[in-house]
């Protein structure tokens, strides 16, 4: 029985070819080296270049580009002349029959149209109202002179502070409020600057101090807050400012770029 060859061109199958029939489609110039193989017994489809004889001066095979693959061979379709799907290179499609599987698509993605990713929103401030921060503020000043009494026995033990002597009367006074606003600035800088960012009265009325971007402020920026923070309560218009800002933000706010936000 003379050899059946069958042919691989462009992602289809053509044959049974004998050898002679390949010789002439070959010269002919309608299958070329990178076309595929096959034939019963073989175990897969090999390239038209590793015929031997088949092309003149054929190329080595190494230097051919690579074939299109092929899955296993399919049966031949049925024609009275087998180079007939060859002229002028106009290749019928190939019918599977119907002892055949249809071949097998590749998983395709899952549809993306109409989804979107749920993203965490970024939190809005909520600026803390001005019923809040007098609140917090009384609150304040009254933790504050608790720290501040100690302090203030002790100079009046040590005699550094003497009411008894009319001429140190004015002095002492003033010891007394340099105390006062001493131990309100060191206790505001540290906690303001803390890890929750807010004194004790802050707290109470659930309010801290942030940046303008609701972030944490450092030491230095809370001192800056501190130091000018007398200055809004000696004016008074200082305090006022929270009602025309846009941040609800205070004289002391503005010039150390902090605002006071709800938690």
């Amino acid at each position: 029985m003379a050899d059946q060859w069958y042919v691989g061109k462009g992602g289809k199958k053509h044959g049974p070819f004998t050898n002679e029939q390949l010789k002439k489609l070959a010269a002919t110039g309608k299958i070329d080296r990178t076309d595929q193989l096959w034939k019963e017994g073989m175990e897969k489809w090999v390239p038209c270049s590793s015929a031997k004889g088949l092309f003149v001066a054929a190329a080595p095979a190494s230097l051919a580009p690579p074939p299109p693959a092929f899955d296993n061979p399919l049966a031949a379709p049925d024609s009275d002349d087998p180079t007939a799907a060859f002229a002028g290179f106009e290749m019928p499609a190939y019918v599977p029959t119907p002892e055949e599987p249809p071949p097998s698509k590749p998983a395709e993605p899952p549809a993306t149209s109409g989804y979107t990713p749920i993203k965490k929103a970024s939190r809005q401030l909520e600026y803390a109202d001005f019923g809040q921060r007098v609140g917090g503020a009384v609150i304040d000043n009254f933790v504050s002179a608790i720290f501040a009494t100690p302090l203030i026995v002790l100079c009046f033990a040590s005699k550094l502070i003497d009411i008894t002597d009319k001429s140190q009367q004015s002095e002492g006074a003033l010891m007394i409020q340099g105390i006062v606003w001493l131990t309100a600035f060191v206790y505001g800088t540290l906690l303001d600057s803390g890890r929750q960012g807010a004194t004790f009265g802050k707290r109470a009325m659930s309010i801290r101090v942030t940046d303008v971007e609701g972030r944490r402020v450092g030491i230095g920026r809370a001192m800056l807050r501190q130091f000018i923070r007398p200055f809004s309560f000696f004016l008074f218009a200082g305090i006022l400012l929270s009602f025309v800002t846009k941040r609800k933000q205070t004289l002391h706010d503005l010039i150390s770029g902090t605002v006071v936000v709800k938690t």
